[in-house]
């Protein structure tokens, strides 16, 4: 399989692994797109896993917060 690209896999059901597969060639896809374009406005940074940690208590609390709005 040399030179043929990204494989990509999924677990299950045969008609699940399937799906399985189909989406994450997509995220990987897209993933390398972002990894380009990002290359492209300078050199990217590594998000450490303390930032990574602070954008998901962001995010849960604005759950929250949009949960009780509506």
């Amino acid at each position: 399989m040399a030179n043929h690209g990204s494989i990509t896999y999924g677990t299950g059901e045969p008609e699940v692994t399937l799906d399985q597969a189909c989406d994450r060639l997509r995220t990987l896809e897209w993933l390398c797109e972002l990894h380009v374009k990002a290359h492209l406005i300078g050199t990217p940074q590594v998000v450490t896993a303390d930032q990574l940690n602070d954008v998901s208590s962001t995010t849960a609390r604005l759950r929250e917060v949009r949960g009780a709005a509506g």
